[in-house]
This record gives structure tokens, sequence and C-alpha cells, in this order.
């Protein structure tokens, strides 16, 4: 009897020690699904974050591209702006002689003018 009890009572202990064991690893198991839940969401986080860090840097990479087109582009139009002021400079100049020129031109044309009169008279005489 004495040994049945002794058998029950060591029975009953294991029961007692399978149940603790049961409860502390289903605590243990829903510790580690939160925290596993939350180093996905911290993951999750991570690269969103990663995310708008590139698309950060391709923007400013893009910008920085674009500053250097324009400045391109108004180093260009600066040379070009020079080689037409020249361009206008020298066409003025010519635009002086040319008036210079039909001057003298119309100033010859009338002497030849007046001179074919001469002739004229001089030849009906």
């Amino acid at each position: 009897n004495t040994s049945v009890d002794m058998m029950k009572e060591e029975i009953e202990s294991i029961k007692n020690q399978n149940k603790e064991l049961i409860e502390r690893n289903q605590a243990l198991l829903h510790e580690k699904d939160g925290t596993f839940k939350a180093l996905v969401a911290k993951t999750t986080e991570l690269e969103r974050e990663k995310k708008l860090f590139e698309t950060s840097h391709k923007a400013n990479s893009e910008a920085q591209q674009s500053i250097l087109d324009l400045e391109r582009q108004l180093q260009e139009l600066k040379t070009t702006n020079k080689r037409l002021e020249s361009e206008l400079f020298e066409t003025s100049f010519a635009s002086d002689d040319n008036e210079a020129l039909m001057k003298e031109r119309d100033d010859l044309a009338q002497e030849a003018r007046a001179l074919r009169e001469q002739v004229n008279e001089l030849s009906s005489q």
C-alpha cells in the first residue's frame, strides 16, 4: 500500500513537473513569438527606410546631374552669346562701311550724271 501511495505521489509529482514545464514552454513560445513579430516589424521598417534613402539618394543624384547639365547648357549659351556679340560688333562695322560705300556710290553716280549732262550740253553745242 505504501509503495502504491509512493508511486501515486511520484506520478503526481511528475505530472506537476510536466505541467510546469509545459507552462514554461508555452510562456517561452509566446515570448519568442512576440520577439519574432517585433523583429519582423523592425526589419520591415528598416527596409522601408532603406528604400526611402535609396529614393532620396537617386533623386539627389538626378538633381546633381540636372545641375551639371544646366551648368553645361549655361556655359554653351555664354559661349554662343560671346560669339554673337562679336559677330554683331563686326557686322556693325561692316554696316558702317556699307553705308559709307553706298553714300560714296551715290555721290559718284550723281557726279557721273552731272558729267554726262555737261558732256551732253557740250555735245549739243
